[in-house]
Order: structure tokens, then sequence, then C-alpha cells
């Protein structure tokens, strides 16, 4: 079996010459690409379950706990004339805004967005670098 691995990303690929294909083998979620002549577009098989899990989670993520910070500032709402009188809606947004990028970082995880993984390897490039 050959394999060979990747000096940007350190996976380890194997590829497939009759198929014209590569894969990430050292991976959790299995990654393929196809060469299509001109460049290489990856394939996608992703499990359909998975999928469906991850976006019922991020939906869940999302809407819940905004959703029962909003609840308590309506049941027990603040005196109208408080200087804090805004601050179960403040809070209720800022939960809203950081649960919904814990659900976006769920579903580029999932997909493996080329500009996230470039990313990522690039934080962590900087962060290994002797200062």
């Amino acid at each position: 079996m050959d394999a060979f691995a990747c000096d940007f990303c350190r996976h380890i690929f194997t590829p497939n010459l009759e198929a014209q294909t590569i894969e990430v083998v050292d991976s959790v979620q299995p990654m393929t690409w196809r060469w299509t002549g001109q460049s290489w577009r990856q394939s996608r098989h992703l499990d359909r379950d998975l999928t469906l899990l991850v976006w019922g989670l991020g939906a869940v993520l999302v809407l819940l706990p905004p959703g029962l910070v909003w609840l308590a500032g309506y049941v027990f709402p603040p005196l109208p004339d408080s200087p804090g009188a805004s601050v179960p809606l403040i809070w209720a947004g800022l939960t809203l805004l950081c649960h919904s990028l814990l659900a976006l970082w769920l579903v580029a995880e999932h997909y493996q967005f080329s500009a996230y993984v470039a990313l990522k390897l690039q934080l962590r490039r900087q962060l290994q670098r002797p200062a």
C-alpha cells in the first residue's frame, strides 16, 4: 500500500490510481478528493445520519439556551425604571451570538470547508512558531 504525507496539513494520504482519488487515512472523518484533469475536487461521502445529527445539535445549541435566557427575563422582568432594565435582552442577544458561533464551528468541523481548514492550519503554525 502506497501512502504519502502532506507537510502543510500533516495528514497521511493513500492514492487510488485506478479511480484517480486520494483519501485521508489518519482522520476520524473520511475525506476523499478526485482528480478532474485540471484540479482536485472533494468527493462528498458524508453520512446522512451524522449530518442530520450535526444540524439538529446545532439548532438546539442555537435556540435552547438563548430561549431559556429570554424566558427567564420575561418571567422575572426587572423593574422598568431600574438601571439594568435592558440587561435580560442584551444577555439573551449575547447568548444567541455566542451559541451561533459554536454552531458555526460545529458545522465547519463537520464539512471541513477549505477556507476553514487553511485558517486553522495557519493558526496552528503561528502558535507553534518559536517566539
